[in-house]
């Protein structure tokens, strides 16, 4: 019986120490959270106005890829045929 109580008791402090590992992953994954929080409405408050009909979030989203994605003169002017 002895036997099986230092095992329990050794699970019991492993347990413990997980647990505790967990608890200090969490509160980092909490950090992280509120950073890219506050990173993200700092980009969409960039938005000075959102397009009737769209939240900041899709205006933001569409400016984005309108700068990211060249009209076609733009590509021939820089001689890029995306072929």
């Amino acid at each position: 019986m002895t036997e099986f109580i230092e095992v329990a008791k050794r699970k019991v402090e492993e347990l413990m120490t997980e647990n505790e590992h967990l608890k200090l992953d969490i509160e980092k994954l909490k950090a992280e959270s509120l950073e890219w929080n506050h990173k993200y409405h700092d980009l969409i408050m960039q938005v000075q106005s959102k397009w009737t009909g769209e939240s900041r979030h899709d205006t933001a989203k569409r400016y984005i890829i309108q700068a990211e994605t060249p009209n076609p003169d733009q590509a021939a002017a820089a001689g890029d045929t995306n072929d």
